[in-house]
Order: structure tokens, then sequence, then C-alpha cells
């Protein structure tokens, strides 16, 4: 073999090791799972998985991590952490090391034990990856950045439904991108929304689209992996509530188990018998009533949850599907709780004029 071609088939292998050596590391997303008054839930993790777990509360541990909050170090195995025994309505900068590596840092701020006021964000319909998205996301940023320095943080997001989609082509939905795998969830939740997930956590609910009412059952267990919930207690519907003021009630309104609405119209019962806050805040997906222009109210499915709504006087129902923006009247049969519907988190609806 001539010098030249010796050379050559050197170089090829050296490249490939080159390559291999210089190969860029998965990107990490650092975000706030949960929030109370003495205590915090912080996970870490990549949206590299396609058949594996790597982010979420299932998730494959990325190596030992070392998490510094309030001067503190704490060891984790897991790709998350909860740290208890703080102080109410506190600033606590943290910072994340993965195996030597910084993999994200931010600053959550605890409750407080008693408030007479509450700011916090509401999207629906959200998880496209369009830039209708991401438009709103940074209207979202600035926002949370302009409220944290006027003094009222925004403390959580609550999420009304259809929290990742499947990819279109054409508009067409496509039977991949549902959110069933990690990697789904990069460009439709973790990267949009990075520097407020940093801060505070997003409580969600789900939506036909994050299970098999309109896409797939495999979408469902991630969706409750990814997220965390109040008192890091997955569940398709639950409560919590802030500073004494108000109670919020999630519930899942989707068709997306074959339970139906009975068991959790009997739970939401008594949990708003129960509750003694000054405000009641209850959120699902689907609309009692709606202007369109695509889907119409489901009010005669949701009779049973409105009536509850009136009966304890919950302030505000609030919902996603339509693409849009929409406040009820205050005569409806479920007065005097006001609805307010706000499913464009992606995109509005085309030809919607409300």
């Amino acid at each position: 073999m001539s010098a030249t071609g010796k050379a050559a088939a050197l170089a090829l292998p050296l490249a490939l090791l080159l390559a291999f050596a210089t190969a860029p590391q998965p990107r990490f997303f650092t975000y706030a799972g949960d929030i109370g008054t003495d205590r915090v839930l912080i996970a870490w993790g990549t949206t590299t998985g396609l058949r594996a777990n790597t982010i979420g509360r299932e998730s494959a541990s990325h190596g030992e991590a070392i998490v510094t909050l309030n001067g503190e170090h704490r060891v984790s195995g897991r790709n998350w952490i909860e740290v208890s025994g703080l102080d109410a309505d506190t600033i606590y900068p943290y910072r994340v090391t993965v195996d030597g590596r910084v993999a994200g840092e931010g600053a959550v701020r605890t409750h407080p034990v008693s408030a007479d006021h509450l700011d916090f964000f509401v999207i629906g319909d959200y998880g496209n990856g369009s830039a209708g998205q991401y438009e709103l996301a940074r209207v979202m940023v600035r926002e949370f950045e302009r409220l944290k320095a006027a003094g009222r943080p925004v403390r959580f997001v609550l999420t009304v439904g259809d929290n990742i989609y499947a990819s279109t082509l054409f508009g067409i939905p496509l039977p991949f991108g549902t959110g069933r795998h990690d990697r789904d969830w990069e460009k439709k939740h973790f990267a949009p929304y990075e520097a407020i997930l940093r801060e505070v956590p997003f409580y969600m609910i789900l939506g036909n689209h994050d299970g098999k009412e309109s896409e797939s059952a495999a979408d469902l267990p991630v969706q409750f992996d990814n997220f965390f919930f109040p008192g890091n207690r997955p569940a398709r519907y639950y409560s919590f509530g802030y500073g004494n003021l108000v109670d919020f009630f999630a519930l899942d309104t989707t068709r997306n188990t074959d339970e139906g609405l009975g068991p959790q119209t009997a739970w939401l019962g008594g949990a708003l018998a129960q509750s003694r806050a000054p405000w009641k805040i209850v959120y699902g997906h689907h609309p009692p009533f709606n202007a369109g222009p695509r889907h119409g109210g489901e009010i005669e499915r949701l009779r049973p949850i409105t009536r509850l709504l009136a009966q304890h006087r919950v302030a505000a129902y609030l919902c996603g599907h339509e693409h849009n923006f929409q406040v009820s009247a205050r005569d409806t049969e479920m007065a005097p709780t006001v609805m307010f519907l706000t499913g464009a988190g992606g995109v509005s609806r085309a030809g919607s004029d409300v």
C-alpha cells in the first residue's frame, strides 16, 4: 500500500474517534416540580429518551447529583430531590451538578403560610412546538420577570390539558411525537418554558390529546412521569391550597380512561365541602359552554360537576379544548361560577373571532 493509501486508511478511524470524543453532551433541563411553604422539589434530566426514560420521576439516574441549596450540599441518586425544613416565602438559589457537570441552576421561592394575593399563569392546548407556542412562551417569560420585579412573583403555572400534541404534516396528525417518548418533550415543553420551569412548577391536568381519547394510550404514563404534583402525589384529579387564600381542584374530564366522571364527582363534592378557603377554583380540560368555532360545550356531560360549582360558590372554572379565549356570562346555570376558557397556548383557532 502506498503512503497515500496508508494515510487515508488511518484518517477514517481517526476522524471517527475525534467525532466521538467531541460529540456534544446531552442538554440537561432543570425544573421545579413542586413547592410548598417549607419544601421544594427540584428535578433534572435530558430529553434524549426514545426507549429510555431520561427525565421525570421514574427516569434512570444520570449519575450522582449534588444539589446545593440554602448553603447545604445534598446528594441524590435519582433525577430529583425533595428538600424540606425551609422557611416560608423565602427565595432559595440552587445548583444541580451531575458527575461534576453543572446540569442547571435557578432560584425557587417557598410559599407563604398566609397570603392576601396570588399571581399564577394558566395555559392550555399548548404543546405543539409551533412558532405560536414559542411566541406566547416569550410573552410569558417577559410577564414572569415583570411581575417578579414588581414584587408579585408568579407562584406556579396551571395547565388545562393537551400538554403535548402529536407531530403533524400539513396539519394532519402523525402517529409519532405524541409525548410517548421523552424526546417529544424538548421542543414542546421543556425548551419553550425553560426559564419559568427553573423557578416554579407546572401543575397539570390531562387533555384529550394526552392519552387514548385522541392519540395514544402510551402517552398517559409519560405525563404522570414528567410532571410532578402537589405533595409529590401523582393523580388524575387532586387538590392543593395556597396561603389559606385559594384552594384549587384539578379534574380529569377526558375519556382517556374508562372510569367516567362518577368517582371524581363524588371526590370533588367532598373536597369542596371541606374547603375553608375564601376562594375556590376548579380546572378541567373541557368547557361546559363554548362559543366555538370548532367544538361545542359539554354541559350535559359536565352537569354533575357544574352543579357542585354552583352549590359551593366556586369562583372560577378554568378550561381549554377550544383554541381561543372565552369568558362565560355570569348568569349561567353554574352561577356564580364564571368559566374562563384559555386554549390558545399553542395557536389560536383559525376562524375564531372570540
